[in-house]
């Protein structure tokens, strides 16, 4: 089950999976830099964190510098954001009681891109996940047909607006305190009524971008 995270409750750390070395350019976050000036400037709501918290907002490029330095990285996340991909498969590696939030192209869901990271985070009970789901294809390069499939919309780069991240962010605090504080039971807690975030544990459809 989950358990209470003993680490430093006065800093917040996200750590961002980037993909600035992937090949052929492929699962980028477009705005990534827009993205890590935005957690920034960002306020952890103090209604669910008890306490005012400053925070470090941090983009890695998983394997250059090492699979121990890696590790050690995520588990010092209070919070991981990725795009789908090997790199973040290194939730597994987080304390429990940490969140991740994979963010997935336009059309890339259903049961094989369930059967990944959001699988994993349901069987063992450890990490909060968390989805946010692209609904305009417009925010994908290359921009891709209406109808297409999900092996065909894997690969896609993806634009996520600022405020629907933060939106995820402000959720996977919220749903740590509560799982601090009850084992095993994280609450949905406000997760907003549109262009939300989808809470991935418990199959609790909720959201997109």
């Amino acid at each position: 089950g989950l358990h209470r995270d003993r680490r430093s409750t006065t800093e917040l750390t996200v750590l961002f999976v980037s993909r600035r070395n992937a090949k052929q350019g492929a699962r980028q976050l477009t705005n990534e830099k827009e993205l890590l000036e935005a957690c920034t400037r960002w306020t952890p709501p103090l209604a669910c964190s008890g306490r005012h918290q400053t925070v470090r907002c941090e983009a890695r490029v998983f394997g250059r510098g090492g699979f121990r330095n890696d590790v050690a990285a995520t588990r010092r996340a209070h919070i991981l954001v990725g795009t789908h991909g090997a790199a973040l498969v290194h939730a597994m590696f987080m304390r429990a009681g940490s969140a991740f939030i994979e963010v997935r192209p336009y059309h890339f869901d259903g049961e094989w891109p369930d059967s990944y990271h959001y699988a994993m985070a349901r069987q063992e009970n450890r990490t909060l996940a968390f989805i946010i789901r692209t609904t305009n294809r417009s925010l994908c390069e290359p921009m891709p047909l209406a109808n297409v499939s999900a092996w065909d919309a894997r690969p896609l780069n993806t634009y996520v607006r600022p405020a629907v991240l933060l939106r995820g962010l402000s959720a996977a605090v919220c749903a740590r305190a509560s799982a601090s504080s009850a084992p095993g039971v994280a609450q949905e807690g406000d997760m907003v009524a549109a262009e939300e975030v989808e809470r991935a544990r418990r199959n609790t459809k909720m959201a997109s971008s």
